[in-house]
């Protein structure tokens, strides 16, 4: 592959891809893009693009095609097409629904008791190894299910990024030094404090002192939007979850804290290669599809 050249689309969904930019800091400006910035680009969108078909179905991203038809579509819906849709609708709110009671995940008390300022209370790792097997668990009921909203679709897109994006970088022809002072680290973010609801996963690195980002957004066909393009797509793919008003995105500490801990990742990798047979020592999203495509 070309380390200097955006990938376009892996995918038949295509998605959205930035135009990456190059890096500025106060000293230097360059037209230059940093191949390891390219990379890591095309990386992000391989990861949102499988995911968007690993998990195709998504009761939120129902809401949002329904909302964008009616608006185009200045004849009203007949009773029985709303009837139909709401069906479909509610049965995937069902299975989603479904996955999030079977694991205590979303449960206000057990993720307070993990978080890293608890490591020292009693009774923390008894509490971190349950709340990773249920992590784990819950990523892995969402792609058996093929079942998810942004959460699940970020959790997996950003977790697959983790676990490939060392070796990936390396079979490129980048070395261990240059992945190392370019400081890639993964986080998943939220804009509820915005006053919206979306989940999304992000990818930072650090080049020439200069912080860049992407935001990986399998809801949104399988999206990878660079930090300053995020209003701007935001405000074109508007929205109730999220607009250019409310694409402001803050940490979720606790999964960002777990989805790079060496045991849940220990956990999750065997699970994810036997389900997709996804070798994430020789990622080959290619092959994957076409996996995906045959079992399909």
């Amino acid at each position: 592959m070309n380390n200097t050249k955006p990938l376009a689309s892996v995918c038949v969904y295509g998605g959205y891809s930035s135009t990456i930019h190059p890096v500025e800091n106060s000293s230097v400006k360059s037209e230059m893009i940093p191949p390891i910035k390219v990379a890591v680009n095309n990386l992000s969108k391989y990861c949102s693009e499988l995911t968007h078909i690993m998990i195709p179905v998504s009761a939120t991203r129902e809401s949002i095609d329904i909302d964008k038809i009616c608006k185009k579509n200045s004849k009203e819906l007949t009773g029985k097409d709303q009837s139909a849709i709401a069906a479909r609708h509610n049965c995937h709110n069902q299975l989603i629904a479904r996955n999030r009671s079977a694991t205590p995940i979303f449960d206000g008390v057990p993720r307070m008791q993990i978080g890293s300022g608890d490591i020292d209370q009693p009774g923390y790792e008894a509490a971190k190894k349950n709340f990773i097997n249920d992590l784990a668990e819950y990523v892995m009921l969402s792609l058996k299910s093929n079942t998810g909203n942004c959460l699940e679709k970020a959790l997996v897109a950003t977790i697959m990024f983790r676990l490939a994006f060392e070796k990936y970088l390396i079979n490129h022809g980048f070395s261990k030094h240059e992945i190392d002072n370019a400081n890639i680290r993964i986080a998943i973010l939220t804009n509820n404090a915005a006053g919206g609801d979306h989940s999304v996963g992000s990818v930072k690195m650090t080049i020439g002192g200069v912080d860049e980002e992407f935001l990986i957004d399998p809801l949104m066909d399988g999206s990878v939007v660079e930090k300053s393009d995020i209003r701007q797509f935001y405000s074109k793919n508007e929205s109730k979850y999220c607009s250019d008003k409310t694409a402001v995105f803050n940490d979720t500490h606790v999964f960002s804290e777990f989805i790079n801990d060496s045991d849940f990742l220990e956990l999750i990798k065997p699970r994810l290669e036997e389900m997709h047979r996804v070798d994430f020592d020789h990622f080959n999203p290619e092959a994957i599809i076409k996996q995906l495509h045959r079992v399909t």
